[in-house]
């Protein structure tokens, strides 16, 4: 069911001797966070550009008047669907949007004002990647959002100097591209590693990920230890699928290691060369509390266990 709709913005941008057309597409998948949904509307319409582009809320089945706040933006489009997690949603999403960059953002997370127009020059300069991610920095200033920040929990993955997959808190791609890979997996349980999987079948594919400073969105790093620890069980059941399906990642390969002593001692010595000794001792504690809620993670079974068809994507005629 789609609300209120509105036409994307088709600009252009000149590179060298080619003009290239730019249109963007923000999807938002939502679950139970009407409050939290109010705010990242509210923040993307002051975004310095918001009127040139084209926003999307995909409900994926809430029952807390995600839909009534929506309908107070009128500029929004807004779809529902029966839950079926976070892959599904970018999905019904991806196939929704009429933009040639389709950009994911979290209800969790404020964009700032300069959030799109960092990346339409990002994709100017560089037209040709697979996917454009942009800055993720803590939204509040607390001991457990310090630590999740040192944690690179909600921030893109590394590899020495290459990105190695990026995370839809803040990340775009090209709408074409996403369709001919399939989407995002739904296979993938709740909101864990189907952006991590996405990213290795484009790499796979011989796309490139980029990372530019700016395009910043601010997370709503979890500010409990109940909330953290359950980030950490996800992260743990995606993984599980992760190293199925791409083995040659070779993710978990240090596991044995982190049962050492030396370990721990270079967590500790990366804590304090940052932050001040009590808070180095917490965050070790933290980090081996993480460990192991990943690890019971990684055992749980699977509850969305059938391995959903890829979904057909519309196609656009290009």
């Amino acid at each position: 069911m789609l609300l209120d709709e509105t036409e994307p913005y088709s600009g252009t941008r000149r590179l060298g001797s080619w003009v290239v057309d730019v249109t963007t597409t923000v999807v938002v998948p939502t679950f139970n966070r009407a409050a939290l949904l109010e705010r990242l509307l509210a923040a993307l319409g002051n975004c310095a550009s918001i009127s040139r582009h084209e926003v999307i809320v995909i409900d994926d089945g809430s029952t807390d008047g995600t839909a009534e706040v929506v309908r107070r933006f009128k500029s929004v489009r807004y779809a529902h669907q029966s839950n079926a997690g976070a892959a599904a949603a970018r999905n019904f999403g991806l196939r929704e949007a009429s933009g040639d960059i389709v950009a994911f953002i979290d209800d969790d997370c404020v964009p700032d004002e300069r959030w799109l127009e960092d990346l339409e020059a990002a994709w100017a300069r560089d037209p040709d990647a697979g996917g454009i991610g942009g800055t993720i920095r803590p939204l509040v200033d607390s001991r457990l959002a310090r630590f999740v920040q040192l944690e690179g929990l909600i921030d893109h993955g590394w590899d020495g100097g290459a990105i190695r997959a990026l995370v839809t808190a803040n990340a775009s791609f090209r709408r074409a591209l996403l369709e001919n890979l399939g989407g995002f997996d739904e296979s993938f349980p709740g909101a864990a590693g189907e952006d991590t999987d996405l990213s290795f079948r484009m790499r796979a594919a011989g796309h490139r990920l980029v990372v530019v400073q700016g395009a910043t969105v601010y997370h709503d790093h979890r500010t409990g230890l109940r909330p953290l620890l359950h980030t950490y069980r996800n992260h743990g059941r995606g993984r599980r699928l992760l190293r199925s399906r791409h083995p040659s990642e070779g993710l978990g390969a240090d596991a044995t290691r982190k049962l050492g002593p030396a370990y721990w001692v270079g967590r500790w010595r990366s804590y304090r060369s940052c932050t001040s000794r009590f808070e180095a001792v917490l965050f070790v504690a933290l980090r081996g509390a993480g460990l192991l809620n990943y690890v019971v993670g990684a055992k749980l079974p699977t509850r969305r266990v059938m391995v959903r068809r890829q979904p057909k994507m519309r196609s656009h005629g290009r």
